[in-house]
């Protein structure tokens, strides 16, 4: 290919090509995600409890900047603890967290880049497969080589999972 010509498809198409041809850029991905997402989920659980950076900063003892820091570190510097006690300072605290095998989340994360990472989530992708696989009704070809053997789907069944966990 010649440098003048474009590859066509969407971010979310290279993402899934990435995510399946290279392991470690997969792994990459994954915890930039999670990081992402826990940040995220503190900002928003400061904003929904109607809170300013100053007013979390005020019961942590701490100052305002500081929280704009936390609230813009999404490299995964803040301690275990701190995250939890900036939750708690909005009213919140996170559910336990479960653990899953990396090529589960990477397998779930080809069918659906952006989708949720949630152990619900994951369940009801699995279930979805789960069932289509008992109808004998195997996933097109461009899903099925990437879907671990053990989780064939039946036609769009694993998009229908990802699409009815993020409603």
């Amino acid at each position: 290919m010649s440098d003048q010509e474009q590859t066509t498809g969407t971010a979310t198409d290279a993402l899934r090509e990435l995510i399946a041809a290279d392991e470690a850029a997969a792994n990459d991905y994954l915890v930039e995600s999670f990081l992402t997402s826990a940040m995220l989920a503190l900002f928003h659980a400061r904003r929904d409890a109607g809170l300013t950076q100053a007013q979390v900063a005020q019961k942590l003892h701490t100052k305002q900047s500081a929280i704009a820091r936390l609230e813009a570190d999404f490299s995964g510097g803040m301690s275990l603890r701190r995250y939890v006690e900036f939750a708690l300072a909005c009213g919140v605290l996170p559910f336990d967290l479960t653990l899953a095998p990396v090529e589960t989340l990477r397998q779930f994360a080809l069918i659906d880049p952006a989708a949720a990472r949630t152990a619900e989530a994951v369940e009801v992708w699995r279930t979805t497969c789960q069932a289509a696989t008992q109808q004998h009704n195997p996933c097109p070809e461009q899903v099925a080589e990437r879907l671990a053997p053990t989780a064939n789907c039946a036609d769009g069944a694993a998009e229908e999972g990802a699409q009815a966990i993020s409603k």
